[in-house]
């Protein structure tokens, strides 16, 4: 028995003849002579004394039959062990991390995947003085603010393995946002659920860990916390028997809603005030606010809720929903992936009250399915006025003041729109007079491939 630091015991002396040592704690090397039965013994039983200092070492045990039962001579065989030495008892602290950004944005309603989530415990299964086989437990837990979240792989597969709800005692789960008077954790799930925690060995809870889906059905902001324990497995000890203090690790992100970018419900036209769009370049921003320049709305939430694109020459555009707005500022507070400067150019859709299009068509292609249109008082006309291209999906377009104060004028050279509703669309278009519609399709409706049960009604009041 070889080491370059340590020394060597062996607690059964019958039988041994000592070359090198004397068999209780002999340094660097012991070398002994027996028979084949003894020396199998021996081999199992001796014991390596590491040094009083921390540091790298070896062990290296030798056996050669000097040339007994064979022809060839005496032959040698050796093994070698590589060790890491510390001084007493020490624990190294589990790890969790969750892949890119802090942040993350989402719809309401719509699932997040969050996928590639990994816990390690580097010392969890090395052997130590009274665990000589990988034994440790695991645990991590998943707590979510708002919303609920779905453990993707126990949802899919079930349980597997060594894994099962709770702490690895067994016990009371002191973590439990739902305890009850009975210690038991009710809200423990994996499905559609804000707490989840489990147990097992380490391979197991490894794999179950790595996928998870949150829905957030209110708008506002939650965190997706996930914490590991060790269970005070101590990967490295001596024979002291010191258990050291559970270790844990925990990460988070954070996840928000915004407004649904295919548009807002409710939108406003002004033919005299409106702005189709707000653009120019961006003054100052970070990753929650943009500043814009001097030709924005002064108003306060001119822009809230409505589609914010930024771009840049070779980088992709971002659209991005402005939360609140401060007009004495010009800063929207939007989310971005990272700090948006000088740079940057920005463009701002229209349709909120404090910040109107200024043409029907601009208004029509920011409502959304099942949007209402309100026109406020005055003339319609030129581009963005007339021959309307009406969408496949079902609008409300109507006026504030009704259709003696709100008119369409086609210019003698255009229709109002041109309607080609199907079955699954509806338009419906009160409270305009229309005047000087002349087309080479007709006058001021034109009908496209209309079957006759789809035209509900057409009331030529104030015509």
């Amino acid at each position: 028995a070889t080491s370059s630091r340590g020394g060597f015991t062996n607690p059964n002396l019958d039988g041994l003849t000592f070359v090198v040592g004397v068999g209780n704690k002999d340094p660097i090397t012991q070398t002994f002579l027996c028979s084949y039965v003894v020396c199998r013994r021996a081999v199992s039983e001796i014991r390596y004394q590491s040094a009083d200092e921390q540091g790298e070492d070896f062990v290296r045990i030798t056996v050669n039959d000097l040339g007994n039962s064979g022809d060839l001579g005496a032959q040698s065989g050796s093994v070698t062990v590589s060790l890491s030495l510390a001084a007493g008892p020490y624990n190294v602290a589990p790890t969790v991390n969750i892949p890119g950004l802090p942040d993350r944005v989402a719809k309401l309603n719509e699932r997040v995947d969050i996928t590639g989530i990994y816990v390690e415990d580097l010392d969890m299964d090395k052997p130590r003085w009274d665990k000589l086989y990988p034994e440790g437990l695991m645990t991590v837990w998943f707590s979510l603010g708002t919303g609920y979240m779905d453990i993707t792989r126990l949802r899919r597969y079930g349980m597997r393995g060594t894994l099962f709800l709770g702490p690895a005692d067994g016990g009371t789960d002191p973590d439990c946002p739902c305890l009850t008077v009975n210690n038991t954790c009710p809200c423990n799930g994996f499905r559609m659920t804000t707490y989840f925690k489990v147990s097992g060995r380490k391979v197991d809870v490894k794999w179950v860990v790595q996928e998870v889906s949150v829905w957030m059905f209110v708008e506002g902001t939650t965190q997706l916390r996930v914490t590991v324990s060790d269970n005070c497995n101590t990967g490295f000890s001596d024979d002291s028997g010191v258990q050291l203090p559970c270790l844990t690790a925990t990460h988070s992100v954070v996840i928000r809603t915004i407004i649904d970018v295919t548009g807002p419900r409710f939108l406003y036209v002004d033919p005299g005030k409106g702005r189709d769009v707000t653009s120019g370049t961006v003054v100052a921003g970070t990753s929650d606010s943009v500043t814009l320049g001097q030709d924005a709305s002064a108003e306060d939430n001119a822009y809230s809720g409505l589609t914010m694109t930024l771009s840049k020459a070779g980088v992709e555009d971002e659209k991005v929903a402005i939360g609140v707005y401060s007009g004495a500022n010009r800063t929207a507070t939007v989310f971005v992936n990272y700090v948006r400067d000088t740079s940057f150019t920005y463009s701002i859709n229209c349709g909120t009250d404090l910040a109107p299009c200024g043409t029907l068509q601009a208004v029509i292609n920011e409502a959304g399915e099942y949007g209402i249109i309100r026109a406020l008082p005055g003339i319609y006309s030129g581009v963005g006025n007339t021959n309307l291209d009406m969408p496949d999906k079902t609008i409300d377009i109507g006026s504030t003041a009704g259709f003696n104060q709100t008119l369409i004028d086609c210019g003698w050279n255009s229709s109002v729109a041109v309607f080609a509703p199907t079955k699954r669309s509806r338009v419906r278009l009160e409270g305009f007079s229309i005047r000087n519609c002349l087309s080479k399709r007709g006058g001021a409706m034109v009908m496209r491939a209309v079957m006759q049960r789809r035209v509900n009604q057409i009331d030529g009041l104030g015509l």
